[in-house]
């Protein structure tokens, strides 16, 4: 994938994001969660990383000079 370097940080941040959750699900997996980790928290994150896929395909939308959003079908 070839992105500019203005849109270069989304997909980097969607990275991290699926990173922490792979590292996450794991230990939920094991049953050796870190204090404070729980399904619950994983929802939240799964939540923070579609906020992030979000971004990163907006931004490579406008990287491309395509502005306009498109919604998935079904999608209101």
């Amino acid at each position: 994938m070839i992105v500019s370097d203005a849109v270069l940080p989304l997909p980097g941040a969607a990275n991290g994001s699926l990173r922490q959750i792979y590292g996450l699900v794991k230990r939920l997996d094991t049953g050796q969660p870190r204090q404070d980790e729980s399904v619950g928290v994983l929802s939240g994150r799964m939540d923070d990383l579609w906020e992030r896929l979000t971004d990163s395909r907006d931004g490579m939308r406008r990287g491309l000079g395509v502005a306009a959003r498109v919604e998935p079908p079904g999608a209101e």
